[in-house]
């Protein structure tokens, strides 16, 4: 099964806002992410207990994000007309 990746929008008063694929937001309470995680962290889900399914957390993709992060910094040195080589 292939997991799904999210994007942490932000994070405020204990609520986690994540971007899915699609774009589309939604909110999780921030206990549901990784202690460290951050705006801009791509996290994938796992399960949170073993005895408990319908629980949810979610784990940082450290190579996700820092390929995210390249791309963007990739953009951003295009935009300000340096070349990234």
């Amino acid at each position: 099964m292939v997991s799904k990746s999210y994007i942490v929008d932000s994070i405020h008063a204990g609520v986690a806002r994540l971007e899915d694929p699609d774009g589309r937001f939604f909110e999780v309470p921030a206990t549901q992410l990784p202690r460290g995680a951050r705006d801009g962290h791509v996290v994938t889900p796992v399960p949170a207990d073993e005895t408990d399914s319908g629980s949810v957390r979610f784990a940082i993709d450290q190579a996700a994000t820092e390929q995210r992060k390249k791309v963007i910094r990739a953009k951003l040195d295009k935009l300000r007309g340096r070349s990234t080589l």
